[in-house]
């Protein structure tokens, strides 16, 4: 009887933790892909600087 009193109580903490998990971990992914999407935003501003600065030289 106990060890079915231990088990319902692992159950219990592995169903909090699951949820738990399952709030947690989509909210970082999501912060984690839109600071992608911000520094992939960036690099592409300075690859036109950059390319930009190049070009000017030739063109003048």
């Amino acid at each position: 009887m106990a060890i079915l009193r231990q088990f319902g109580s692992m159950a219990k903490t592995l169903v909090r933790t699951h949820i738990f998990y399952q709030a947690i971990i989509p909210d970082e992914i999501l912060i984690q892909k839109k600071q992608c999407e911000t520094a992939h935003k960036e690099l592409q501003e300075e690859d036109m600087k950059y390319s930009l600065a190049q070009i000017s030289p030739i063109v003048q």
